[in-house]
């Protein structure tokens, strides 16, 4: 009896595993073309838009130009708030907006100028929002073209910022204790970075990023590569290559990384035969989830995404060598959302298409639920007639 206990128990597990890779028909969120549109304005742009979701299906997306117009903005659908959330004119731009799991926002508003300010969007209860500016400490004026936001449950701001030499530099914010570097390329200490390359945060104020080791212009792919870990003042190598270290098994190392609130890192790495998607777990586990040539074709070179389980999911080439989403867990890897798929739209069906160019534009989001969220090229079925840009949503069978 026992041991049947114990098969039922294997057997319930592996299909626990089975559903939590198993996902809904993709679900159109909104659409814009040349003349018409599904919840959005017709004429409306966000081609090379990333959009967020959080973990109660909350979206967001900045859009690139509004309703014909050269204005710019943000659409949120929110418990907040549905819709245009704010706007600005011709000559401005707002930074992909992110939606956290409180349903605020964070991004910047940038001018020709530079920057105008660096934001964070907070619910009201009786609905809407409240907006706060955080350019007003005078220890950011120095530093521009502000990106890769992020705000923690406890109300600290990451970002990354620009100075007038065009040195890239880390930062903390917070409102009560102000503003802290975390690192900055091109400064002088006995291990100086010539590049800090593109972070990623999560709630337990921790970032993780990837650096090329050498002095101001020594940027060739020769010099030594390191993925750091830090929190604070604290700071590890996590993974580097063998120009850093001739040990390691990394000949060369992508140079986006994703960072989990459990503290695992994923990222992309070749070692000498194939690149890999690689999960560096808390406890210095590693797993390889994904290998070019076995799963899929070719990884492309848009971030990758992880969940609190650990979930990874990216964009790449299928074996057929469609552009394709994917999600990979310590079960497997399986493609979600591939081009040339028919979805269904108010008008009847689409395919996943834009001509035969690459569907998908921007980076995608995915949720501690595994929903995907994706700005894709849509198509009559003949791949004849362009449907403009829509925001799509892969939901996981829970």
């Amino acid at each position: 009896m026992k041991y049947l206990s114990s098969i039922a128990l294997l057997l319930t597990c592996m299909i626990s595993s089975a559903q939590a890779l198993e996902y809904n028909a993709p679900t159109l969120i909104f659409n814009s073309s040349a003349d018409s549109g599904h919840n959005m304005p017709p004429r409306t742009v966000f081609t090379d838009r990333a959009p967020s979701i959080n973990d109660h299906g909350e979206m967001a997306i900045t859009l690139t130009l509004l309703d014909g117009t050269y204005d710019t903005g943000i659409w949120v659908k929110s418990k907040f708030q549905e819709g245009i959330l704010t706007t600005t004119g011709a000559r401005e731009s707002f930074n992909d907006v992110q939606i956290n799991n409180d349903g605020a926002l964070f991004y910047t508003h940038q001018t020709l100028n530079g920057i105008k300010g660096v934001y964070t969007a907070t619910g009201k209860k009786e609905g809407g929002y409240n907006f706060t500016n955080h350019m007003d400490d005078e220890e950011i004026m120095p530093y521009e073209s502000f990106s890769n936001l992020f705000l923690t449950k406890s109300g600290e701001l990451f970002f990354t910022a620009k100075n007038f030499k065009g040195d890239l530099a880390i930062f903390n914010y917070h409102a009560e204790f102000g503003l802290d570097l975390i690192t900055a390329q091109n400064q002088r200490s006995r291990t100086p970075y010539s590049f800090v390359f593109s972070p990623s945060y999560n709630d337990n104020s921790e970032a993780a990023y990837k650096v090329r080791v050498g002095k101001r212009g020594e940027l060739d792919e020769s010099l030594p590569d390191q993925i750091i870990l830090s929190k604070g003042s604290s700071k590890k190598i996590v993974a580097q290559d063998q120009d850093s270290d001739p040990n390691s098994k990394w000949k060369s190392l992508r140079n986006t990384v994703a960072l989990s609130n459990s503290g695992a890192v994923a990222f992309i790495a070749h070692d000498g035969v194939a690149e890999k998607l690689v999960l560096i777990e808390a406890n210095g586990n590693e797993r390889i989830l994904a290998t070019k040539g076995k799963e899929l074709k070719e990884f492309s070179f848009f971030s990758v995404i992880i969940n609190d389980k650990n979930w990874v999911a990216f964009r790449g080439k299928d074996l057929e060598g469609n552009h394709a989403i994917f999600i990979a867990t310590e079960k497997g890897v399986k493609k979600v959302l591939t081009q040339f798929d028919k979805i269904k739209v108010p008008w009847g069906e689409a395919l996943i298409a834009y001509g035969p160019h690459i569907p998908f534009g921007g980076n995608i989001d995915m949720n501690n639920h595994g929903d995907i969220i994706v700005n894709t090229g849509l198509a009559n079925l003949e791949n004849t007639q362009d449907y403009g840009s829509g925001v799509v949503v892969i939901y996981s069978k829970k």
